[in-house]
């Protein structure tokens, strides 16, 4: 196994596009985003200022890399990518240690979203200084997952973990959510205690659903066609944005997924059916939970708050928020398998505890 001392961690450049598009064909096979195998797209990407720093060794070059996302104040570490033959040599968690201080220098604040079945990924984070605050199940899809160790590949729905460098205040989201609707309130500590444990899997349901990264899109995009028409949107090839009465919903064509975005008006169901007709499996909603005048609406039309995290936008002090989730088209039999780091899943079920004793005295 390599000495750490023979890494050299730099940023990247145009001329690492070819080989750091050759690193993640190797490390993470089924990546929705077709456009990390594809060394003309990560080129353009890094042109266009993106913050990827990347580790390499003399005589064999690039063995691993990350992604800074310094868009907003909430930077985002992802797609720590570490080849398979140079893992658990501490490479992730130098990464993520290393762009979780450079957030820093910047005046940001660095979370990340972690998958929930690897553990060098969650254990890095945790060296980096970030805390976990929950489960998010089903967020995202991943096409090749090695499936229980036994060789077997297929697609599914990835349960990630929401980690984060914000102070994880308890006693102030208890105190929000004592204003919920008990029926609510008692859901949403349902939903924080059953992420742990994803509803079974069912192969061939999930193989017809997510057959692949390109065959999702090009038949979510042909439904967008046909189902959008007299809507504003704004199409790429793997997002497409609708807006209507002031509401927003984000698709994430390769990954059967949306982001909603509320206005004031609480009339949204129209967004809803073209989710459901296009294809996606899950929209995912975060409302700070003081917003009480939404609750009502967002139960009645379907969604479920399912998640927690704290939150801070540019010049605002940090809130909770929670994450509600619309879930559809076989979204349940598509779920992943959650292994969890001892002390990650000791922190979580700590919280949980106590998020529901304080709610509930």
């Amino acid at each position: 196994m390599p000495k750490m001392t023979e890494y050299n961690l730099r940023s990247a450049v145009l001329s690492d596009a070819a080989p750091l598009t050759e690193l993640v064909a190797a490390a993470i096979p089924g990546y929705p985003f077709v456009g990390v195998y594809d060394s003309e797209q990560v080129a353009q990407s890094i042109r266009n200022g993106e913050y990827r720093i990347l580790a390499e060794m003399p005589e064999i070059g690039v063995v691993a890399t990350a992604v800074l996302g310094t868009e907003s104040v909430m930077s985002e570490i992802k797609r720590v990518v570490v080849h398979p033959k140079m893992r658990k040599n501490g490479l992730a968690s130098q990464m993520t240690i290393r762009l979780a201080g450079e957030a820093k220098q910047l005046g940001h604040i660095p979370w990340a979203d972690v998958r929930a079945d690897q553990i060098g990924m969650q254990r890095a984070a945790l060296a980096a200084g970030l805390s976990p605050v929950c489960l998010e199940p089903g967020k995202h899809v991943v096409y090749d997952h090695l499936y229980l160790n036994f060789g077997s590949k297929r697609p599914a729905r990835e349960t990630m973990i929401h980690m984060t460098s914000l102070p994880v205040d308890l006693d102030k989201l208890a105190s929000h959510l004592k204003a919920w609707p008990i029926t609510l309130r008692n859901r949403l500590l349902t939903e924080l205690y059953s992420s742990l444990k994803p509803q079974r899997y069912q192969e061939m349901v999930a193989e017809k659903a997510l057959p692949s990264a390109i065959e999702v899109n090009h038949r979510i995009s042909q439904r967008i066609n046909q189902e959008v028409k007299n809507l504003i949107k704004e199409e790429s090839a793997d997002f497409c944005q609708i807006k209507f009465q002031g509401h927003q919903l984000l698709i994430i064509k390769p990954d059967a997924s949306g982001f909603f975005t509320i206005n004031h008006d609480l009339n949204f169901p129209e967004l809803i059916k073209i989710a459901k007709r296009v294809g996606l499996q899950i929209i995912t909603c975060y409302v700070d939970t003081k917003q009480i005048n939404l609750l009502d609406s967002l139960d009645t039309a379907g969604f479920i708050p399912a998640m927690i995290r704290p939150w801070q936008e540019e010049g605002s002090e940090p809130v909770w928020q929670v994450g509600w989730q619309y879930r559809l088209n076989d979204y349940g039999s598509c779920q992943h398998q959650v292994f969890l780091d001892p002390n990650v899943e000791n922190m979580l079920l700590n919280q949980f505890s106590l998020l529901q004793l304080s709610v509930e005295n």
